[in-house]
């Protein structure tokens, strides 16, 4: 992962074209990070920094990685919207999209649900006899580790039949995402039904 350099350096190095020929060790049209960040450490010139990363950049750029640290929160606290607009869409195959492939669900009174297609299976359940879910969320913990988060959150679920009452359903979610093929993938989902979380508790 590039680490961020200071302005100045940038704003000194010479031009590329100034140059008549890259430096042995050079790389700017291969992916080696480590014999570029081994030349750079002994070639602290700014110049050639700079060449670094452009071969990096053109070359090497990196979806195994993810967000620098002041994105990831911004990053995870998105995930429930999306998946939420998936979910009310019925649209399955993204909503499959956003779990690691080895996802499991740990929800309030139901058998510990392994692999995203069986979790898909599972919160299909309504949609597919006749009925209605609208959920609600509300971020109140984000956190990361490398490659690894961590959310935790209120929920709301309203199931909704024709000529049925509303069931609402209120409680609290831990969720715990891995970065994948350029991606947050829900990785494990604990719900519970808790005390201290309301259908009043949420904002709409």
């Amino acid at each position: 992962m590039l680490k961020r350099l200071p302005l100045h350096l940038f704003l000194s190095a010479a031009p590329l074209a100034a140059q008549e020929t890259l430096p042995p060790g050079m790389w700017t049209n291969t992916c080696d990070p480590e014999r570029a960040g081994s030349y750079n450490s002994a070639h602290p010139d700014a110049a050639l920094v700079e060449n670094n990363l452009r071969g990096m950049q053109g070359s090497c750029a990196r979806t195994d990685e993810p967000p620098i640290q002041g994105d990831q929160a911004a990053s995870l606290a998105a995930q429930g919207d999306r998946w939420r607009a998936l979910y009310e869409a019925k649209n399955w195959a993204d909503l499959r999209a956003l779990y690691a492939d080895d996802a499991v669900l740990m929800t309030q009174g139901q058998p510990r649900i392994e692999g995203a297609d069986a979790i898909i299976a599972f919160l299909r359940r309504v949609p597919d006899s006749g009925g209605t879910a609208r959920f609600a969320f509300e971020n109140e913990d984000i956190s990361t580790a490398p490659g690894t988060g961590f959310v935790t959150a209120k929920y709301r679920m309203t199931i909704t039949y024709p000529d049925r009452d509303p069931i609402i359903v209120a409680g609290r979610s831990f969720l715990v995402y891995k970065w994948q093929d350029g991606a947050w993938k829900l990785w494990r989902d604990i719900d519970n039904i808790a005390p201290d979380v309301t259908p009043q508790s949420f904002s709409d």
